[in-house]
């Protein structure tokens, strides 16, 4: 009845996969696609289905543009706009699956531990200003749960943001979906 897509990663090296995608555009945004479509039918023949995916760093994507020239930054904020842009276009598409994003905040996770000081940095920021895990945990299942078919679909734990989705986004994620259903889908 639910599927939470929450998977994020982040690679500082610019990683390339067999499909010759780059990996954090991949994990973020392609496989949660993906997934999505490969249970659509399961979704639809559920009593009350809903598709739940978990973005970040909404002051970013909110602006599609990068504020820092750093080539990481840019795909992961990339990867999550695409997400917010796709989690509309099942809102407007298919009206059966109540569809919505959530934008947790910072969290205090591993997120960014491994290997050199730039990943040291970003983690040891997250882990000293970031919200526990389990309380955002809580207030995520608060909003599945609680939220039937409600008009709303960006969510917030942090700030009051609103996302509006234009002709502009609803053409650009029309276009990222074809593609991607014409690479992964083919069956």
């Amino acid at each position: 009845d639910i599927l939470i897509n929450n998977a994020g990663t982040i690679f500082f090296k610019r990683k390339i996969n067999c499909s010759n995608m780059n990996k954090t555009v991949f994990v973020n945004f392609v496989a949660p696609v993906y997934l999505f479509y490969c249970l659509k039918t399961k979704l639809l023949n559920s009593n009350r289905p809903r598709l739940i995916n978990i973005v970040s760093d909404p002051d970013n994507y909110f602006n599609k543009s990068p504020k820092l020239n750093l080539n990481f930054w840019y795909y992961y904020t990339k990867s999550k706009f695409y997400l917010v842009l796709f989690t509309f276009f099942i809102k407007k598409r298919i009206i059966k699956i109540n569809s919505i994003c959530i934008n947790p905040g910072r969290m205090s996770t591993n997120f960014g531990k491994d290997n050199n000081l730039l990943k040291f940095l970003f983690f040891f920021y997250h882990y000293c200003f970031g919200q526990k895990p389990k309380k955002v945990a809580f207030k995520i299942a608060q909003i599945i749960f609680k939220n039937k078919n409600s008009k709303k679909v960006f969510y917030t734990l942090t700030k009051n943001k609103k996302f509006i989705f234009n002709k502009k986004d609803n053409k650009l994620i029309n276009r990222i979906i074809c593609v991607i259903k014409k690479k992964l889908l083919k069956k």
